[in-house]
């Protein structure tokens, strides 16, 4: 029973007079629509916020707030593999975004692919190493993978970092008293971490955190008297799972008894992570565009039969996309860069990357891009498209 929370709803870079100006081909600027989208996405209304971000994203395709804000109203509807597409998205165009790889970790969580949520909480710490909330929700995505100590190490320096935080003093007070691993089980710290929860929020799950830790110290008349306490709390309108998980730790005290969680080992990250065909909505608005120049640098295709995967573009930021191509170069990768002119836009940088016989072929190799966390809408194209 760990706890965590991670929505960073907030404007993270303000737009420049620079972002704005580019908004010409529009009455209603980029800026606008992205207000618009927040007003409506702090009301709760998800469609239309996801429909305002999307037509700011036709204004401004690089355009980093709407992107995560759009993810956020993705997340929100429970759309777990588009919100990560967009926030990968906006980590491209600006990688130092913290509020980005929080909440891209915290969709990871809900999909139950530990280890890459514990990737982006990480990246969270190397741009803000004080951030608390991050420790709290990397400990819970390593609770989850059965990494017990390092997952309390995670929860208590969150604490160090903010004394006042409590979701830290739950999740560390059920470590401490109901872990599997015995090494990380101490009740009396449990109970005193418990203690300072109920002081700060003395609802069901706090109380039935502090009963645990009674347990594990031994005192089970306190445990007993604890859990009925909450027994007695519920109403009609409680979930039955929670109902039973009460009554089988209230059972488990009265035969004097800790609880103890359950390690359950998830399958490894490419077959757990691994996101749905869904696409996620438009970015840009379709435009005409005409080949202007291809740069093929040491790459090229052979056969134009062949198929290729889509996977990066780029407006205007030829230094970008050249940094992406080294990078996926050195990861041993076959890439080609192709340099597009959109009347009214500028220049295109789009980047492909492998080479398949087969239309099959290509759709795999877009699935393992997928499970790693890259914009779920690549899109495959026949070679002799690019013109070489």
């Amino acid at each position: 029973m760990i706890y965590y929370i991670f929505i960073l709803l907030c404007l993270l870079f303000p737009a420049t007079a620079a972002e704005t100006s580019e908004s010409a081909v529009s009455p209603e600027s980029a800026e606008e629509c992205r207000k618009r989208g927040f007003d409506r996405l702090t009301e709760g209304d998800y469609d239309g916020a996801i429909a305002d971000f999307t037509r700011a994203l036709t204004r401004k395709s690089d355009f980093a707030e709407a992107l995560h804000e759009r993810g956020i109203a993705w997340f929100s509807k429970g759309d777990y593999d588009r919100a990560i597409a967009d926030y990968t998205a906006a980590l491209e165009i600006n990688p130092l975004s913290s509020e980005a790889f929080h909440n891209r970790g915290g969709a990871w969580l809900y999909k139950k692919a530990y280890n890459r949520a514990v990737e982006d909480f990480s990246k969270v710490l190397d741009i803000r190493p004080d951030d608390f909330e991050a420790y709290s929700n990397r400990g819970t995505a390593r609770f989850y993978n059965c990494d017990y100590e390092n997952a309390l190490a995670d929860q208590l320096k969150a604490i160090e970092i903010n004394k006042n935080y409590f979701e830290a003093y739950l999740n560390a007070a059920w470590l401490l008293a109901a872990c599997p691993d015995a090494v990380c089980r101490n009740g009396e710290k449990a109970v005193e971490l418990a203690k300072k929860a109920v002081e700060m929020n003395p609802g069901p799950d706090t109380l039935d955190t502090l009963a645990a830790a009674y347990a594990e110290a031994g005192n089970f008349e306190d445990a007993v008297s604890a859990q009925k306490s909450i027994i007695a709390s519920l109403n009609a309108e409680s979930s039955e799972q929670k109902t039973s998980e009460y009554a089988n730790r209230l059972k488990s005290y009265e035969a004097g008894k800790p609880w103890r969680e359950k390690c359950k080992i998830l399958p490894p990250p490419d077959t757990a992570d691994k996101a749905d065909e869904k696409k996620p909505a438009e970015i840009v608005s379709e435009k005409e565009e005409k080949p202007m120049q291809q740069q093929q640098k040491e790459d090229s295709f052979s056969d134009k039969t062949a198929y290729t995967v889509h996977l990066f573009s780029y407006l205007n930021n030829r230094e970008m996309s050249e940094r992406t191509v080294s990078r996926l170069r050195k990861e041993g990768n076959f890439v080609i860069i192709s340099v597009m002119r959109s009347a009214g836009a500028g220049d295109w940088y789009h980047i492909f990357v492998g080479r398949y016989k087969t239309l099959e072929g290509a759709h795999a190799a877009v699935e393992k891009w997928k499970e790693k966390g890259f914009k779920a809408d690549a899109v495959l194209i026949r070679s002799e498209s690019l013109m070489f």
